[in-house]
C-alpha cells in the first residue's frame, strides 16, 4: 500500500507492513496512480520517472529525461512528466519510447495534465526571467504544442 506522512512517500507491503521503498521530499517531485491502479509512477530528483508495479511492489522501470508530476493519461497507456530544463517528455506505455520530447518551457515544469478524454495534454510552467506563467497545450497522440497561453504575473 501506498503511504504519505512527514514528507516521506512509502510503498509497503500489504501482508506485514514492511518497507519496500521510500522517498523523501524533495527527492521525489510528485506521484500518480495508473487508472488501472497497477502502476505508480514517481519522479525522483534524478530527473528520472521511476515505475512500480504496484500490486508487486516491485520497480520496473526508470524513465530518463524527465522527473516532474508524472501524469497518466486516461486510458493508462501513456505517460508524460516534465523536467528541471524546461521539456515535457511522452512516453507510449506499451514499448516504454519516448512520443515526443519538447523543450519548450524556460524553467521547470511544474505540472502536467491529459483532458479527460486523453487527446489533449497541458503543461505549466514558471519562467522566473520574466516572472510570469505559461500553459502549453499539446496533442497527446504525436506530442505537437499547438497552442501556448500566458498566465498573469504570478510572482
Amino acid at each position: 500500500y501506498l503511504l504519505m506522512r512527514d514528507g516521506r512517500l512509502q510503498i509497503r507491503d500489504p501482508r506485514d507492513g514492511s518497507l519496500l521503498a521510500e522517498w523523501r521530499y524533495p527527492a521525489f517531485n510528485g506521484f500518480t496512480l495508473s487508472p488501472r491502479g497497477n502502476l505508480l509512477a514517481v519522479g525522483a530528483e534524478d530527473d528520472t520517472i521511476q515505475l512500480w508495479n504496484f500490486t508487486q511492489a516491485t520497480l520496473n522501470d526508470r524513465l530518463p529525461g524527465a522527473g516532474s508530476h508524472p501524469a497518466f493519461s486516461p486510458d493508462g497507456m501513456q505517460l508524460a512528466a516534465g523536467s528541471q530544463d524546461g521539456r515535457v517528455l511522452l512516453w507510449n506505455l506499451i514499448d516504454l519510447t519516448v512520443v515526443r520530447g519538447n523543450s519548450s518551457h524556460h524553467d521547470l515544469v511544474e505540472d502536467v495534465a491529459f483532458s479527460a478524454d486523453g487527446s489533449i495534454l497541458y503543461s505549466v510552467s514558471v519562467d522566473s526571467r520574466v516572472r510570469f506563467g505559461e500553459v502549453r497545450i499539446w496533442r497527446s497522440k504525436n506530442g505537437y504544442q499547438f497552442t501556448r497561453m500566458s498566465l498573469p504575473q504570478i510572482m
